[in-house]
């Protein structure tokens, strides 16, 4: 919600639960974390992944159709794609607080 973003899927939440993370995992939404437990860690590219599915959710897409984009998408393209989606919301909140890049 702070991103700008109204949801076209009323299934698709602004902040995943610790459920969610791992329901993502378990159908190859998103990597294995490190480790086992509750020593499992994820890293920068966990977080891209997991603000990709969220942003594809609220676009309409289902994660089937999300499954086959992430398996190949490189983790530069990643970002890319998770900034580009990020960056009107952004450049609207700035514009409107009055912040110039």
């Amino acid at each position: 919600d702070a991103a700008g973003f109204r949801p076209t899927n009323s299934s698709a939440r602004a902040a995943p639960s610790a459920r969610a993370v791992r329901f993502y995992v378990a159908n190859h939404l998103m990597d294995r974390p490190d480790g086992v437990g509750t020593s499992a860690t994820y890293n920068y590219r966990h977080f891209l992944q997991l603000l990709a599915i969220k942003i594809r959710q609220r676009e309409g897409e289902t994660l089937e159709g999300i499954r086959a984009e992430l398996r190949e998408t490189t983790g530069d393209a990643l970002e890319r794609h998770v900034a580009q989606a990020l960056a009107p919301a952004r450049m609207t909140r700035d514009r409107q607080s009055g912040v110039t890049s």
